[in-house]
């Protein structure tokens, strides 16, 4: 792959009368804003450290499709963290259209977890990302935390959302506990939503929520991990839910996720809620697993077309039929969705569950390394579970001898490392210390999930060239030529009828051009 843009530099010492050079870098703010500099195809690179932020962060680029303005944060550098002292009414608002922003945390630092104020306008933290953009924007492997809610999407376009983590996000009020993880939607005939591979736990109420007034249509939700989604005052609520009084939930996809609740008493709404009022058309619920033993797992209302096979399934089961001549639990819903595994009233799995949702975006054109998460619900209760990661080797570049990280994502601090020998490797599920979410009192112990339930953050170094935060260009047919065949390699070129080299030419001189107007080197 070439790229045609040039590499911007943002620091938290940066200045908004920088040039964007390594050597007199931008602030967060001036980058972000999309400056006149800035064209189609370029990278933003965030430095490590804290990005200490007094207000939200807008967020203008607009890239073209093809050619989306990227913004990383540093590999090979502490994180990039932008810390928001109070995140009302949000910390990141994202508009603009076809950019990418990857690697980097975004958190909430106020203590307050109460709100006088009823309903969701009395927010007291703010939401972490605001999307409101245009087609073309991916959210990849961000960490997004202690907000009241974690991401609000409402973008009229296309999203994608994949390896992020998103916690800790919730508030109490005299009315209820608030705060879903991501609060999105979709209309009926739009371009269709990918929510992938992403990590969302202890959340206020709902890990995943679609939108309360308007329909959730078009999206595919798949291999994500859900757990413990209600850590606020009124106890657990649903990992993830869709409905509400429209007609136009159709055509919704949930492959490969895992929820998890802790086994024991009721505590609040605890069930996956699929449809609502107004019902789901064309639902697939496929190879999802449902951890939710002694509690409801999973209900699907008013719903017609739907497939429901290949899932793993323990707890309480409810369908009801579109026109509601059909009502069904138990048993019955089990004849009429034989394709599936069930397990209730105290009978639970003997062999401890495993799952492996590789990040496909990696090794990248920029990182060198490979990234994976692993959920385990660990029924037997064992201090440590062997997982084969074979599956690894085959699709994601894991070669016997790497070095492999581990760390909980409720810890992320901890780590083990290991070299990888091409054998199943043990996975400690005790001795793990879960984080807080910012501003609960420590006396308020969280629900436990370990030894029971672990998802880890697996990393590994991959083989290839190092990474370079330069873009690649196809290099110019005349360079290093005297001028007269420079000119003649070049015309010879351009008469090509290759449109994508004419193109790749054509980005050349623009981007050469404008490095020298700018005073960078090409």
């Amino acid at each position: 792959m070439s790229f045609t843009g040039i590499s911007w530099y943002v620091t938290p010492g940066g200045s908004p009368s920088g040039n964007g050079s390594a050597q007199r870098p931008w602030d967060i703010s001036t980058a972000l804003g999309h400056p006149a500099e800035m064209e189609p195809g370029d990278v933003v690179w965030l430095g490590g450290g804290v990005y200490h932020l007094e207000a939200p962060l807008e967020c203008n680029l607009f890239g073209e499709e093809g050619k989306p303005i990227e913004v990383w944060g540093m590999p090979e550098q502490e994180p990039a963290v932008l810390q928001f002292a109070d995140g009302r009414p949000h910390g990141v608002h994202i508009a603009g259209a076809y950019a990418t922003y990857q690697d980097f945390e975004i958190r909430c630092s106020s203590t307050a977890r109460w709100s006088d104020t009823t309903g969701s306008v009395g927010d007291p933290r703010g939401i972490g990302i605001l999307s409101e953009a245009g087609p073309g924007v991916k959210l990849v492997r961000l960490r997004v935390r202690d907000f009241g809610t974690s991401l609000f999407e409402s973008q009229p376009q296309g999203i994608e959302i994949s390896g992020c983590i998103f916690s800790g996000s919730y508030w109490d009020a005299p009315d209820r506990s608030h705060g879903p993880g991501l609060y999105v939607r979709n209309s009926l005939g739009a371009p269709r939503k990918r929510i992938e591979n992403n990590v969302i736990f202890e959340h206020g109420r709902q890990g995943l929520q679609g939108f309360g007034s308007t329909p959730f249509a078009e999206m595919d939700v798949v291999g994500n991990f859900f757990f413990n989604n209600g850590i606020a005052d009124d106890g657990f609520h649903r990992n993830f839910m869709f409905g509400n009084a429209s007609d136009d939930h159709r055509n919704v996809v949930f492959e490969d996720n895992t929820a998890y609740f802790p086994a024991g008493p009721s505590l609040g709404h605890e069930y996956n809620q699929l449809g609502g009022d107004g019902g789901s058309h064309g639902l697939t619920f496929r190879r999802n697993w449902l951890a939710h033993e002694g509690r409801a797992a999973l209900q699907i209302n008013r719903s017609d077309g739907e497939v429901v096979e290949d899932n793993r399934i323990v707890g309480g089961v409810e369908y009801t039929s579109f026109d509601g001549t059909i009502s069904l639990t138990g048993t019955a819903f089990e004849a009429r969705f034989p394709l599936n595994e069930y397990y209730r009233d105290g009978n639970r799995p003997t062999v401890a569950w495993s799952r492996v949702r590789r990040d496909a975006s990696l090794p990248g054109h920029w990182r060198r390394e490979g990234m994976a998460y692993l959920g385990i619900v660990n029924w037997q209760g064992l201090s440590s579970v062997e997982v084969d990661l074979s599956e690894l080797e085959a699709e994601g570049g894991l070669d016997t001898g790497a070095a492999l990280r581990i760390w909980p994502v409720q810890q992320p601090g901890a780590a083990v490392s290991m070299l990888y020998t091409g054998s199943p490797v043990m996975f400690p599920m005790t001795g793990w210390t879960p984080d807080f979410p910012a501003g609960r009192d420590a006396q308020r112990t969280l629900p436990s999930t370990f030894p029971e339930l672990g998802v880890f953050c697996l990393e590994w170094k991959t083989g290839g060239e190092a990474w370079n935060r330069e873009p690649k260009r196809v290099p110019d047919p005349g360079i290093g030529l005297p001028a007269p065949a420079a000119w003649a390699v070049r015309h010879s070129a351009w008469r090509q009828p290759d449109l994508q080299m004419r193109d790749e030419l054509l980005a050349q001189r623009r981007a050469a051009w404008r490095a020298q107007k700018l005073g960078r080197a090409v």
